[in-house]
């Protein structure tokens, strides 16, 4: 139980990927997604991460040490993410042409692929990942975590973008203030 505790406050709040890495981070920085255009880019996104993670890991953590080639993590990783985009837009458009449309309109997220990358790379350098499970479950609430992140700048966008602030802060610079302290406040639960 401890194991999956520590699993779920590090990949949700202490190692936060759009707070520790900003990866991800034109969510916040975007004015107009409604809460359901949210949760659409952080569901197509968290399936990646997890069937990135699911392909990557087995062949990371097995085969490369075996042929001594460890050094090609990051490759190994980027090329799982391309074949698995790839692989959902090939089959989609020909077994399931609504999913394909839907899809379609969400290329940019898909094929930024960087927080899935992040997430990927992260996953296999992070002290709390110990087997095959955990990596599942770590990419799992690494999902959350950056949902929960959203949503969190989704309700402040208000604020964010107020007229009443001066107009050097307006924009980017407040949000990465405010980025800034509710990175201090997730680390505030190292140790937990």
């Amino acid at each position: 139980m401890s194991i999956f505790l520590s699993v779920v406050a590090a990949a949700v709040l202490t190692d936060n990927i759009m707070l520790s890495s900003l990866l991800g981070f034109e969510q916040a920085t975007d004015k107009s997604p409604s809460f359901t255009e949210i949760l659409k880019r952080c569901g197509i996104t968290a399936v990646l991460v997890f069937l990135s993670s699911a392909v990557s890991y087995p062949v990371i953590k097995w085969v490369l040490p075996l042929l001594g080639l460890e050094v090609l993590t990051g490759l190994i990783c980027v090329l799982v993410i391309c074949g698995l985009i790839f692989a959902a837009f090939t089959l989609t458009k020909l077994f399931l042409p609504a999913v394909y449309g839907f899809l379609n309109g969400y290329k940019a997220v898909t094929t930024c692929s960087a927080l899935v990358l992040g997430i990927c790379l992260k996953l296999f350098s992070s002290s709390a990942v110990s087997d095959y499970a955990t990596a599942l479950l770590y990419a799992v609430f690494s999902m959350i975590g950056f949902l929960l992140v959203s949503l969190i700048f989704w309700s402040l966008r208000g604020v964010l973008n107020s007229e009443e602030l001066p107009r050097s802060l307006r924009g980017l610079p407040v949000t990465l203030l405010v980025a800034a302290l509710i990175s201090m406040a997730f680390q505030g639960f190292t140790g937990v």
